[in-house]
């Protein structure tokens, strides 16, 4: 099990994530492996734009998904292979789920088959998913569970908490939904045997489940600073449950019970086929499970799948559907150990019939592997193909020279992932560093880190390659000093090219002409050039003109300005990293001042300078 899910995870997966929350949970794992909860967010943030991952100067750089699985994931991150974890979970999830098999009297051999013919569980365990932690903390959740009740130690009570917590610190909602039946199926069974060994164990189990639910607040706490707001909630408050009207701009602007209703049809469809690998998997695990439906574990089983598909009625979002329905993933456990009471009846009768017992069970066994291994082929090709460029953009950074920057477009092709372009697993430290271009210059991302080497990435008939980034054209920018922010002064004119921005003495009070507007600029030589009209403007009281960056804190270059008449004031700069400035003009209260245009002018020589002027 544990080679299977490594070869699907490099061979169909392309060892690419498919969605940005596997990127959100490596991030995070790294973070883990530093020692760390956040890393300082970095700047400009714009260059590294990244869903599902919170980016805020308060708060820091991190995932916005509760730290359970990133977690898990720490010791692979620090092995340098991340996948060897999700591989070991698909291992112990196949063990665990044989040990349940024979305490609910099933063959040892049963639940462990059910899940080799499942394409449901194997694609899964090829992702990097949460789903498949969470997976095996189910299962040793309801294995402890079971042993509990059947007459084993309270150290049972204290494992399934403990598994709870682990789901609840990994799947939050899904966790919840889970604690519905188990919480009420321990207080039938505790009003049915009165007894102080099954009041012991069940709150035993309650206390451990408790350590999981104060294990998120104090996250929540560390990471936010409020134990009460999820991360999940702090990056997007409109992914909380419930129907209504979302935030403007979120797609759906609206989630209905019907919109819910319709999305968990459409995932039980989907579940129906992804279990066993043909249409009516749900559908006969069960008949399966009303066949051979065990009076004790059976209205748990079945209860646990129907409170998680309801539950996700009042979630807006369907869920990733290429590998099946993920939000559902947890469910299967309960769903198997149906299956698993149906098949074992079935081969209980089959058992009057000595001699040719083993012929229906062994062609049904075959029929089953047969579907699976032909739907199993036919979506590992589709997810090869899906996976194609994002194999491709994985193996090309993995071989990048050290040391590099680089410029990555949005590339369409990446589906999902491409919202995730600018993914750096270890923040700044990260090598290489990939940098968007959708927001500013690449001449200014290049020249925010002079100290890599910048490479373009290049989509050329479908195939990636890197190419070295030379671009030497001066980076200007011309606009009106009336299209900035001002604290005196008043604006004039109606055209953008006879617009202009005119304080007088005695009608306007002293304070910023000219404020606010701020430009980025790389490494550089620079001139600031004004237009300027004035009269009356004594020498005690001048009209100053400056460049400043970190918010007006640093001043880059300050020119007072007294002379009469019509000029062109100019200040020299220079920067030696891309940097964010704020050309600014104060007027001091004396004369008349015309403001009508400013230019940042990038320069190497007067040459340059001249003819970028002309």
């Amino acid at each position: 099990m544990f080679c299977a899910s490594w070869w699907l995870g490099l061979s169909v997966f392309l060892d690419a994530p498919i969605t940005t929350d596997e990127n959100a949970y490596l991030f995070q794992a790294h973070c883990f492996a530093d020692g760390t909860l956040a890393r300082p967010a970095p700047k400009p943030k714009r260059m590294f734009p990244h869903e599902m991952l919170i980016m805020d100067d308060q708060v820091g750089w991190l995932s916005r998904y509760p730290p359970g699985h990133a977690a898990w994931l720490t010791p692979g991150v620090l092995a340098g292979r991340p996948r060897i974890m999700v591989s070991l979970a698909a291992l112990l999830s196949f063990l665990v789920m044989g040990r349940l098999g024979a305490s609910l009297g099933l063959s040892r051999f049963l639940l462990p088959g059910l899940l080799l013919v499942s394409p449901y569980f194997l694609f899964m365990h090829g992702t990097l998913l949460s789903h498949t932690s969470g997976l095996l903390a189910v299962s040793i959740m309801l294995l402890s569970y079971v042993r509990l009740k059947q007459g084993g130690s309270v150290f049972f009570a204290v494992l399934a908490g403990l598994a709870w917590g682990a789901l609840f610190l990994n799947r939050t909602y899904t966790a919840a939904l889970v604690a519905v039946p188990f919480g009420l199926d321990a207080l039938v069974d505790l009003a049915r045997q009165r007894t102080a060994r099954n009041l012991a164990g069940t709150l035993l189990f309650v206390l451990a489940s408790g350590l999981g639910l104060a294990g998120y607040l104090l996250y929540n706490h560390l990471a936010v600073g409020d134990p009460w707001t999820p991360t999940y909630l702090y990056y997007q408050a409109s992914d909380a449950l419930g129907f209504g009207p979302r935030p403007p701009g979120q797609i759906p602007a609206v989630h209905t019970p019907a919109a819910g209703l319709r999305a968990m049809w459409d995932n039980l469809l989907l579940l129906d086929r992804w279990l066993f690998g043909f249409p009516g998997s749900l559908a006969l695990i069960l008949a399966l499970g009303l066949f051979g439906w065990n009076r004790r574990w059976s209205p748990l089983c079945l209860a646990v799948p129907l409170c998680v598909w309801l539950g996700y009625v009042l979630f807006w979002f369907e869920g990733i559907r290429i590998v099946g329905p993920v939000y559902y993933f947890e469910t299967l456990v309960f769903l198997l150990v149906l299956a698993g009471f149906g098949l074992q009846r079935l081969h209980d009768l089959a058992a009057v019939m000595s001699r040719w017992r083993s012929l229906p069970v062994t062609f049904s066994w075959l029929v089953v592997a047969c579907c699976s291994l032909l739907f199993s082929r036919q979506q590992a090709g589709v997810l090869r193909a899906w996976q194609e460029m994002g194999g491709q953009y994985r193996a090309l950074l993995a071989g990048a020279p050290a040391n590099s920057l680089i410029l990555a477009p949005r590339v369409e092709g990446m589906h999902y992932v491409s919202r995730g372009m600018a993914f750096n697993p270890r923040g700044l430290a990260s090598d290489p560093l990939v940098a968007a271009t959708g927001k500013l210059d690449r001449r200014i991302l290049a020249g925010a880190f002079p100290e890599r080497t910048p490479y373009d990435l290049v989509v050329d008939n479908g195939r990636l390659r890197l190419e070295p980034f030379v671009d030497k054209t001066p980076i200007s920018y011309r606009f009106p000093v009336a299209d900035t922010f001002c604290r005196t002064g008043e604006n004039q004119g109606d055209t953008t090219a006879g617009r202009q921005r005119v304080a007088r003495a005695g009608v306007h009070p002293p304070d910023w002409l000219a404020f606010g507007a701020t430009f980025w600029v790389g490494p550089g030589d620079y001139r600031l050039q004004v237009s300027l009209q004035m009269d009356g403007v004594r020498a005690e009281a001048p009209l100053m003109v400056d460049v400043v960056t970190d918010g007006g804190r640093r001043v880059l270059a300050r020119r007072a300005v007294t002379e009469p008449g019509n000029s062109l004031v100019e200040l020299v700069f220079q920067v030696s990293r891309s940097t964010r400035i704020e050309p600014r003009i104060y007027y001091n209260g004396t004369g008349t001042v015309v403001a009508k245009m400013m230019r940042i002018l990038q320069v190497e020589d007067d040459r340059r300078f001249e003819a970028a002027g002309s």
